[in-house]
């Protein structure tokens, strides 16, 4: 499945991507509106009487693997000394700076991963390295970009590593996103929103899971553990309850709300081959993947779920006629607000 149009208005104009399109019912940007078929009333409406403030629309966390060649030998032989001498003493980081002058200072942790022998830090992006050879099946490199970046400008934040790398001396020869994780926040609190009848949501997974908390209802799961699956949750509890103090300055400054204002995160986390199935084959960089965002967030929204109006007879498989929400349909257009991704 592929996203139904051409990403060509999400993108800079020396870009010309375009990808293969078999989505034919997914409503292009201008295109008149029709009147939606309709089935029996069989329940009451949803709960929201007035549109809410759309927030904020972002990737929130992504995450990419890379085979990449070094040029010069010193550098892991850098890496090991310091990690070595880091061992030595009692602290869990220490700074590093692949160069005296030109590239950034990292954070190296002193212990590594499963795949990766060096983790390095710098805020919430997280590069991992190996000094395998890029010729292994293996990729010898990874990045991490997360929420906060994400929210900032993660498409310059992806190129300055990457120019970065290069002037050290590595060679990227292969790069995939290996996940994705687009959102939309709204001013709105979801003990308002009517998510949690089975006979008001059409989703192509029927793994439903319901959050709780001191047993009020505070979110909901679908398909959890899936190459897509979809998280609707209070994000200013979350906030609180991690005690996220960085998080909840930033993201109230980004929303210009009130700190504490209730605001729901309506997310999808994208993995594995579902990128591929989505965003088309050929759409594989950072910078790619997230100028995608619209149209893939139109796809999700339309086709993989949506919440309905009226309760549906599922029985008798009525659903493909349910009339989506208003609230619902507000969601689906987020893209073409002038909230758009940050890029």
């Amino acid at each position: 499945m592929f996203i139904s149009k051409s990403i060509s208005r999400f993108l800079p104009s020396q870009h010309n991507f375009t990808f293969e399109t078999n989505i034919e019912r997914l409503k292009r940007p201008n295109a008149p509106a029709t009147e939606e078929p309709t089935c029996p009333d069989v329940g009451g409406a949803a709960l929201i009487t007035s549109p809410p403030q759309v927030s904020s629309f972002s990737s929130d966390t992504i995450e990419a693997s890379f085979k990449i060649k070094c040029s010069d030998g010193k550098i892991f032989k850098s890496l090991q000394d310091a990690k070595k001498n880091l061992q030595m003493g009692t602290e869990s980081s220490v700074e590093f700076k692949f160069l005296q002058s030109g590239s950034f200072t990292w954070s190296l942790s002193r212990t590594g991963s499963k795949f990766y022998s060096y983790i390095l830090r710098r805020g919430d992006v997280i590069m991992q390295l190996h000094a395998r050879s890029p010729e292994s099946t293996i990729p010898n490199c990874s990045l991490h970009i997360g929420s906060i970046s994400c929210h900032s400008n993660p498409i310059q934040i992806y190129k300055d590593w990457k120019r970065t790398m290069e002037f050290i001396g590595f060679h990227f020869m292969y790069e995939k996103v290996s996940r994705i994780d687009i959102c939309a926040d709204v001013a709105v609190n979801i003990s308002e929103l009517d998510i949690y009848n089975d006979n008001k949501r059409i989703c192509r997974s029927t793994n439903v899971d319901v959050k709780s908390q001191d047993y009020k209802k505070t979110g909901i799961v679908i398909a959890p553990g899936g190459d897509v699956h979809f998280r609707a949750y209070s994000k200013d509890l979350e906030m609180l309850k991690k005690q996220a103090t960085e998080k909840i300055e930033f993201f109230y400054d980004l929303w210009s709300l009130p700190v504490l204002t209730p605001v729901t995160r309506f997310e999808y986390q994208l993995r594995g081959d579902a990128i591929k199935e989505i965003f088309g084959k050929d759409c594989n960089t950072i910078e790619e993947i997230i100028y995608s965002i619209g149209p893939a967030w139109e796809y999700l929204t339309i086709e993989w779920l949506r919440f309905t109006e009226h309760e549906f007879d599922r029985k008798n498989k009525h659903h493909s006629r349910a009339e989506t929400s208003t609230f619902w349909k507000m969601i689906q257009d987020i893209p073409d607000t002038k909230f758009k991704a940050k890029r």
